[in-house]
């Protein structure tokens, strides 16, 4: 508030305006989320799911999963894609990008697809891992 106070008329002075957003605070996604995502969905896929006859690196069907499941929008505002002036899109977003319970849902998506799509046999307590 303080900041607002003494910047407001300057910055206003110089048609420059401050916004302020005050939102429902969110945890971001946790190190064991992560570790999850690793060592519990990506690994098992890595080791045991075949697209056409071929086998992926871990990395490969963590760009499959970003590209799948990321939502649109995260909470923070951010956009899953850049469209480009060719008409071509970048992923723009990472699952760094996520507040908890948004990996939540990424993670859940993640191993449905690893098990209903691609019959992936994931580890029964991810705790173990």
């Amino acid at each position: 508030m303080a900041f607002m106070r003494a910047n407001r008329k300057p910055m206003a002075e110089q048609q420059r305006f401050l916004q302020c957003t005050v939102a429902e605070y969110k945890k971001n996604r946790s190190n064991e989320q992560n570790a999850y995502m690793w060592a519990g969905i990506l690994e098992p896929m890595e080791q045991q799911a075949m697209i056409a006859g071929a086998r992926f690196k871990a990395d490969i069907w963590n760009e499959l999963g970003k590209e799948l499941f990321l939502p649109d929008t995260n909470a923070k505002g951010q956009e899953k894609w850049q469209y480009l002036p060719n008409g071509s899109r970048r992923l723009m977003m990472s699952t760094s990008d996520l507040n908890h319970e948004e990996m939540t849902l990424y993670l859940h998506a993640l191993a449905a697809y690893a098990v209903d799509e691609l019959g992936v046999l994931l580890p029964a307590n991810p705790r173990d891992l």
